[in-house]
């Protein structure tokens, strides 16, 4: 099974078990990487260890094997998936290890979701998948197949801003601009569960996004400015 990476305290909430099954079963009927992995790798590794215990002469054309695993597994096992992103269906081949955040910047060119930390802590990437927050870089793109995905790029209508980005421009919400976006996102999964929230539970819900810029009294107005007005 494909693991569902933890997430930081706070209001993104982890993918969940749903999800990594539903990923498991896309590599499952997809691909035959798992029965390349059993029948190529392991044996490979075992084999190298064998030698390494027992003192084995170094064979090149088992070193040649081993190098040429990965590549077979690159050239010809790519996973197709669907995904409903702003609205619009968009589909795309992936490798099974293929972060979502990659998936949206690279492949569909939605650069709003940031890469921030690569340690899952910053939030910069975070994104909406069937509607609650959640980090972009611990979610494999095969396990967002046949999900609903917003990013910041979703979020105005007709040329509309969103209330929350109206907020962060009203009240200057930002300052480097790194964090804005998945601030934003987290923010509509705040007030789509709580709209009127208080300070304090405005601050506990950024609590799995940094701004390395420390301007978090002005995002907390923000987000109140987006509240005052009902956007959600």
């Amino acid at each position: 099974m494909l693991p569902s990476a933890a997430m930081m305290p706070g209001r993104c909430d982890s993918p969940g078990p749903g999800l990594a099954l539903r990923a498991a079963k896309v590599v499952h009927e997809r691909t035959d990487v798992g029965r390349l992995l059993k029948a190529a790798i392991f044996p490979f590794c075992c084999s190298f260890l064998c030698a390494a215990v027992k003192g084995a002469d170094y064979n090149p054309a088992f070193a040649a094997s081993i190098m040429a695993a990965p590549n077979a597994i690159r050239r010809g096992h790519m996973v197709p998936i669907s995904v409903t992103v702003n609205g619009k269906v968009r589909k795309g081949h992936v490798e099974p290890r293929m972060l979502l955040v990659h998936f949206l910047r690279e492949q569909l060119n939605l650069t709003g979701a940031h890469v921030g930390c690569d340690t899952s802590q910053c939030g910069a990437c975070t994104v909406l998948i069937d509607g609650r927050s959640a980090k972009s870089c611990t979610v494999f793109a095969v396990q967002a197949d046949g999900s609903e995905i917003t990013t910041i790029e979703g979020l105005a209508k007709d040329g509309q801003l969103h209330p929350l980005q109206e907020g962060f421009w009203e009240e200057h919400g930002l300052q480097c601009g790194y964090c804005t976006t998945g601030m934003i996102m987290s923010a509509v999964n705040l007030l789509a569960d709580n709209p009127t929230p208080t300070e304090a539970q405005i601050r506990e819900g950024i609590v799995g996004n940094y701004c390395r810029c420390t301007g978090y009294q002005h995002i907390v107005n923000a987000i109140q400015y987006a509240a005052n007005k009902g956007g959600r």
